[in-house]
Formats: structure tokens, sequence, C-alpha cells
């Protein structure tokens, strides 16, 4: 009976010495894995903040407003667009849009 009773202690200790073990080794695992996955994220964050960035950039190049301070202009007939010179006939009004302001003309 005591050879049990000690053998039962023993491996009660043995099995609670191994589950602890077990159970740090599982902690330290899932803390990488949980570092890991954060390192993942924040990376894929600044990489779609920089896309973000980027293509805002390319956006603000293409802003026709900064085109005209470049001294580009464009001009209207009749409310549109006029971008073919067939389009125009003589009598038409067009206006030109410049960066600081109108200017009106009659094609004759």
């Amino acid at each position: 009976m005591f050879i049990e009773s000690t053998f039962i202690k023993n491996t009660a200790v043995a099995l609670k010495s191994q589950l602890k073990y077990i159970s740090q080794s599982e902690t330290l695992f899932l803390e990488g894995a949980i570092s890991s996955v954060k390192n993942r994220v924040k990376n894929k964050i600044d990489q779609e903040q920089n896309w973000i960035h980027f293509k805002a950039q390319q956006l603000n190049l293409l802003d026709p407003n900064n085109n005209l301070k470049r001294g580009f202009s464009y001009t209207l007939n009749n409310g549109k667009l006029l971008t073919n010179s067939e389009d125009v006939k003589a009598g038409d009004e067009l206006t030109t849009i410049l960066a600081n302001g109108k200017i009106k003309s009659k094609v004759e």
C-alpha cells in the first residue's frame, strides 16, 4: 500500500511538472504566434497606407486645377468640352478656362 501511494504521488508530481512545462511551452508558442500576426498586420497596414499615399499623389497630378496652374487651359463650346477643331463653326462662342479666369471668344 505504501509503495502504491508513493508511486501515485510521484506520478502526480511528474504529471504536474509535465503539464506545467507543456503549458509554459504552449504559452510561449501562442505569444510568438500573436506577435507574428501583429507584425504581419502592421506591415500590411503600412503597405496599404503607402499605396494609398502613392495613389493620392497620382490623383493630385491628374487634378485639372493643377494642370491649369501649369499653364494649360481647356475650351468649352456651348458648355461642352472642345476636343476637335471640326466641332467649331463660325459664330460659335467659346469659353477658354485658365488657372486665374476665363476668356470668351467668338469664332469668325
